[in-house]
């Protein structure tokens, strides 16, 4: 039997630290009205029981910007459809890159990694706005689930040798995670340094997305 793809540690997988919860906004509306019949902290134990005090004041203000986003999350919740939604996006805001675009951004990366730099998800936030707007592809939000699909699209992963060190889930945070090195798996894609490479592998899949 062959071996199969080598760990990145010796412990297998770890449990994770960091999980997004999301919420239908009709929960969201739900919530804000028994926080304004009970005291702050009834409501937080009653429907987020067990959590630390660092994450018992993250949900603390998430309980307040819901109370902010009423009139707006009561009037979403007129629609059964959009009562069930966990997001809403506005529907002016753009949410992919045109493909020269996000050809511009594999290129920088590259450049940044030939000089050893290492790139934060910021930074390739505030990088793919400003392309967009070259683009005159505006507004663009460059969301968490934009830069997921455009690290997978492009075979873009972190090196073994920084998994080892639990650098393996490098979208969590836009403001804090840091992506210490890109690496472009070179299996039917190579450097990604040229636009014949990105479009040669641009159209198949790797299992060896972290």
């Amino acid at each position: 039997m062959p071996p199969g793809r080598r760990r990145n540690t010796g412990n297998g997988d770890k449990e994770l630290k960091h999980a997004r919860t999301c919420f239908s906004n009709s929960r969201k509306v739900e919530t804000v009205l028994y926080f304004e019949n009970h005291h702050v902290n009834e409501p937080l134990e009653k429907l987020f029981s067990g959590l630390d005090d660092h994450a018992r004041e993250q949900k603390r203000k998430l309980l307040n910007q819901w109370r902010k986003e009423r009139e707006k999350l009561t009037q979403l919740c007129a629609t059964p459809r959009l009562a069930r939604l966990k997001y809403v996006r506005s529907s002016n805001y753009a949410t992919i890159l045109p493909a020269d675009a996000e050809r511009e951004l594999v290129q920088w990366i590259n450049t940044l990694r030939k000089d050893g730099a290492p790139v934060s998800a910021k930074m390739l936030e505030l990088q793919a706005k400003e392309t967009a707007t070259d683009y005159h592809v505006s507004p663009f939000m460059a969301s968490w689930h934009w830069r997921k699909g455009f690290m997978k699209r492009h075979r873009l992963s972190i090196p073994d040798e920084y998994a080892d060190f639990g650098v393996n889930d490098v979208l969590d945070d836009a403001t804090v995670t840091l992506w210490s090195e890109f690496h472009v798996l070179d299996a039917n894609v190579g450097d990604l340094s040229s636009a014949d490479d990105l479009e040669s592998g641009e159209d198949q899949e790797s299992d060896e997305w972290l």
